[in-house]
């Protein structure tokens, strides 16, 4: 809809202040980084970046001055003459933004556009759109799956879920106090219970009792708490604590994942460091405010 391509049903779009409902796409000033990028095989770096200024019928001046600018802002000066497939990766990543960016965008939209790059060069390239982000202050629309891109990239997010937005806010917000189960579930692991609020301020689960500090009405309930707020064999004053045994463990190089059985609920664990095995009895706590009460 920002960009033109589905029609508005209800509602107003502003693009700088103006309503845009009724301005055909190619008069919106919207770019576009499609998620397989989309360049053209048969051009060069510099063709490429250009074609929406030649489209757009601007004096070749202003044509060379633009893609060298862009250029410089992406670090490829000197790469105008290569051909796409003479490009890395996270080269031709820089080449698809510098052609949205050329033209100067309203509201540039990101589709996915790190699918397909590697573990590193995912991370180089977040690095590479928060740096862009700042020099041109353009608006970026980032539209992604990943949470972990969604929350190392936006100054601000919405979560949509059945075509409605159900939270806005800032990523910490959005990861530390989701809303609803789907948030919760959606952003970042989350051991998600179900069970009732009583009247003085606890929550029962499964045979386990803790203090919440923002407890929802008594009556049935859920809540979440993030598996690296569970601490393994610490206790502090005011600490939930319960008692349980290791069903697995799962070493992933910075930390550990520890599956947990409480009763019969089972949680995760998050561990910078653990020594117990499967079948150990291990003891975990968790601060009242790490609770987060949940919408349905």
């Amino acid at each position: 809809m920002i960009a033109g391509f589905e029609e508005i049903t209800g509602g107003k779009l502003l693009l700088r202040g103006q309503v845009a409902n009724d301005i055909p796409p190619h008069k919106r000033g919207v770019g576009l980084v499609f998620q397989h990028l989309a360049l053209f095989p048969h051009l060069t770096v510099g063709q490429n970046i250009g074609f929406g200024l030649r489209v757009k019928r601007l004096p070749a001046g202003e044509i060379a001055t633009r893609i060298a600018d862009v250029l410089a802002l992406m670090r490829l000066a000197g790469y105008e003459s290569r051909r796409i497939t003479q490009l890395s990766g996270g080269q031709r990543q820089r080449v698809a933004l510098a052609r949205a960016l050329v033209t100067e965008p309203t509201v540039l939209l990101l589709d996915e556009p790190l699918t397909g790059l590697d573990y590193k060069l995912s991370i180089e390239m977040k690095n590479e759109f928060k740096r862009i982000h700042s020099e041109t202050g353009t608006t970026f629309v980032y539209v992604t799956h990943d949470q972990t891109s969604a929350l190392g990239i936006s100054e601000r997010m919405a979560v949509l879920h059945r075509g409605e937005i159900v939270q806005i806010g800032t990523p910490e917000e959005i990861y530390a106090k989701p809303r609803t189960r789907f948030v919760a579930d959606f952003i970042g692991n989350a051991n998600i219970l179900h069970g009732r609020f009583t009247e003085d301020g606890l929550f029962e689960t499964h045979g386990l009792t803790f203090r919440v500090s923002d407890g929802g009405k008594a009556g049935e309930g859920w809540v979440s708490i993030k598996p690296e707020r569970l601490r393994v064999g610490i206790v502090s004053d005011g600490d939930n604590v319960a008692e349980g045994v290791v069903s697995d463990v799962v070493y992933q190089g910075s930390h550990f994942i520890i599956g947990l059985a409480i009763n019969d609920l089972r949680i995760t664990v998050v561990a910078d460091s653990f020594r117990g095995r499967v079948g150990d009895r291990i003891r975990v706590s968790w601060r009242p405010q790490d609770v987060v009460s949940l919408q349905k």
